[in-house]
């Protein structure tokens, strides 16, 4: 199937593509890539087979993939020559360790044995061989006793240096021929056990600035320590042993057994599309930039999207979530009604200046912002974060209060979102529930954030729109077993200009499927419940109305946007809804359907890695897989609550047992060996009870296990 493997921050990636026999591949990312003929296989006497990703060899015929977090690995199986080659393209992310993680290199490993069989005894000869040829690219020597590879991507000078170490740990030169380079070709004599053959050292290199920002130009992060890829080569065969040691140690914490094959091949490979999608470099004033690409639609860190996917930052990085809401808050924009909000992006591609999506999504993104402060405040105790955006956070909410016209407490203006894809009942509908619903959530969140501010007349403006919302929720949208997806079922004045991608609604002047079952509605508490606040709901309805539209709206792969909606089901928002109600004791857990279709899509379907999106639309090459991370807070119940320095409580509030769920939001991974600590869950004559397994590593907080 197809799948990427990328350096973290720093964008070099190869994008394995067996389907086309090639592989695209770029030092400066995915979209800036181009085709790699990448042949290697075996030779025995004059007769040759090779893994599918080149057109001048036919291919073994059988290829199976593996995938771990930071390795992707192709073993070809040849019946002829009774022989396997495999290969295992080695990345080294590890959390909050910037230089590691972008380093610009692959360690790619090179291995061969006889397949096992009945019918030959004994050793079989042959040649290994790898010969590459990219596209659009100069391939010369270097002094180094290896290759480069020099091209443009997106008109940026890109360099690559090859090094080959046989399994001697002698250097094995590559020979040059026009355009090919001919990295391999060495004999092997083998019987069943995996023989090393080689390992090759491929960094790659961009000098000089890759973005333009509204704050300046940004420098890869690598860049500041390495001025070439000879350096970052040399850099990487002087510490292979840490890099490795490294990298085998953060991917053994999520082979654990109860993470569960399906759930853990899910996560390594949203993992992997994550991480080819991040920006990490610096500015001119030595100010670190973070930003991540929305996939295949290339917008910078869109919030709808890291609304989702912040779950990732929570379990390996917060300071990268702490700087995307910096650089979010110089991206405002004001309405007709004068009103303030955050723009949907940053700007797009390689430019970092404006919002780029060609309409904006103003309560939802404003929500969306106040939702993700008040976590990043609570996770990591640091008031700075809330009392900096002071007079931001007064003009979100000026904007959540002010936009609701009728009374009912919901939004009437500005309601365009993120679902862009859907109905127009879904996507932007007048009063809808799910964003009355999350601007409930948000204005929740801006009263908790209001303590810090001792702003009570903030915190009490909230409180009070809070009470209205749940007082329409309960008396208008509850239509016997489930939420209407909107409570104004008027479709004049909607999209009459067109400028949303969705046609006009019309039936009998009603917009269609008002009274749909969705699973949208719960959106927004996802946020409140992992810092331990009961958003103000009626949690029992929301609870019959998740079941309800869960059975109402599924398909093969996930829930569709609604009932009548069965355009496209997106993942990401359906493991959302998920882990909404793992906290509240509602199990839906449906990761084989979600891994299911990306083993579909990549092998039989469109392709594009992970795709978010199951249906007409194609989000392809996507971030938002890493949503899955969120699973290690909701299945445990976790909550973080760090607002009080002196009593950082974390609370673990399991409601599905048994279960064993390790905590690695709470890892230590600054420590030598680090620890996780496990959540485990059991019945005990019908009642639930819990523990926490090596606890320790939580450090010094106020441990709760809480079951009742």
């Amino acid at each position: 199937m197809e799948s990427i493997i990328g350096i973290f921050g720093s964008r070099f990636e190869f994008n394995f593509r067996p389907r086309e026999g090639k592989i695209d591949q770029s030092g400066l990312g995915r979209f800036y890539d181009e085709p790699l003929d990448f042949a290697l296989g075996i030779d025995v006497e004059g007769d040759s087979e090779a893994l599918p990703f080149t057109k001048k060899h036919k291919h073994f015929p059988s290829t199976f993939m593996a995938q771990t977090m930071n390795t992707i690995s192709y073993s070809g199986t040849s019946a002829e020559f009774l022989a396997q080659v495999r290969v295992t393209f080695n990345a080294h992310f590890y959390p909050k360790d910037e230089a590691l993680s972008t380093l610009p290199v692959f360690l790619i490993d090179i291995e061969i044995r006889k397949a096992p069989t009945r019918i030959f005894a004994g050793d079989i000869d042959g040649k290994v061989f790898l010969r590459i040829a990219r596209k659009d690219t100069l391939v010369d020597g270097s002094a180094s006793g290896g290759c480069t590879l020099s091209y443009k991507a997106d008109g940026l000078q890109v360099h690559d240096e090859i090094v080959v170490i046989g399994s001697d740990k002698k250097p094995i030169m590559p020979k040059v021929e026009g355009s090919v380079a001919t990295i391999l070709d060495v004999p092997y004599s083998v019987n069943e056990q995996w023989v090393h053959v080689a390992t090759i050292f491929w960094a790659s290199h961009v000098a000089g600035p890759v973005l333009d920002t509204k704050r300046g130009k940004v420098e890869f992060a690598y860049a500041r320590r390495f001025k070439s890829a000879s350096e970052v080569v040399k850099h990487t065969i002087a510490n292979e042993d840490v890099i490795r040691k490294k990298s085998a140690l953060f991917d053994k914490i999520f082979l654990d057994p109860a993470i569960g094959k399906t759930r853990a091949n899910f996560l390594a490979f949203a993992h992997q599309s994550f991480v080819q999608n991040a920006w990490l470099g610096y500015l001119p004033d030595g100010r670190q930039w973070y930003s991540s690409w929305e996939g295949s639609c290339q917008f910078h860190s869109t919030i709808d999207v890291e609304y989702n996917q912040a779950w990732w930052y929570y379990c390996f990085w917060p300071e990268l979530a702490e700087l995307l809401l910096d650089e979010w808050s110089e991206f405002t924009e004001t309405n007709k009604l004068g009103l303030t909000y955050m723009c949907h992006d940053m700007g797009s591609k390689r430019q970092v200046l404006k919002q780029d999506y060609p309409h904006p999504m103003e309560v939802e993104e404003n929500a969306n912002y106040l939702l993700l402060l008040l976590m990043q405040w609570k996770l990591t105790g640091k008031a700075a974060i809330v009392t900096s955006k002071k007079a931001l956070i007064g003009k979100i909410v000026d904007h959540l209060i002010g936009v609701a016209l009728t009374g009912s407490g919901f939004p009437t203006e500005g309601t365009a979102n993120t679902i862009d894809d859907a109905s127009p009942a879904i996507q932007y509908a007048r009063e809808q529930t799910y964003l009355g619903v999350k601007t409930s959530c948000a204005l929740q969140a801006a009263a908790a954030l209001a303590k810090p501010l001792d702003d009570m007349t903030l915190e009490n403006r909230c409180k009070a729109h809070v009470s209205l919302i749940r007082k329409t929720l309960d008396e208008r949208a509850w239509i016997g077993d489930h939420y209407a997806v909107c409570i104004d079922k008027n479709a004049k004045g909607l999209n009459d200009d067109g400028h949303i991608f969705t046609p006009k609604p019309s039936r009998d002047g009603l917009i269609e499927g008002w009274d749909a079952y969705t699973l949208y509605t719960s959106n927004g508490m996802l946020y409140l419940l992992a810092i331990g606040l009961l958003p103000d709901l009626d949690l029992q309805r929301i609870k019959i109305d998740m079941e309800a539209a869960w059975r109402a709206s599924l398909g093969e792969y996930g829930n569709f946007h609604s009932s009548t909606d069965h355009s496209n089901a997106w993942l990401s928002q359906n493991i959302h809804r998920d882990f909404i109600g793992m906290y509240l004791g509602l199990l839906i857990d449906q990761f084989d359907r979600y891994w299911n279709f990306q083993a579909w899509e990549n092998s039989g379907g469109r392709g594009g890695c992970f795709v978010d999106t199951y249906g007409q639309n194609h989000l392809r090459y996507y971030p938002r897989g890493a949503t899955g991370f969120g699973w290690f807070f909701a299945m445990a119940g976790a909550s973080v609550d760090k607002s009080d320095p002196s009593i950082p409580v974390v609370t673990i509030r399991p409601r599905i047992a048994p279960a064993t769920v390790p905590l690695v939001q709470f890892v230590d991974w600054a420590a030598e060996l680090p620890s996780v600590p496990v959540l485990r869950s059991w019945l005990d004559a019908g009642q639930l009870r819990a523990a926490v397994d090596h606890a320790s590593a939580l450090g010094d907080v106020d441990l709760r296990i809480e079951t009742a």
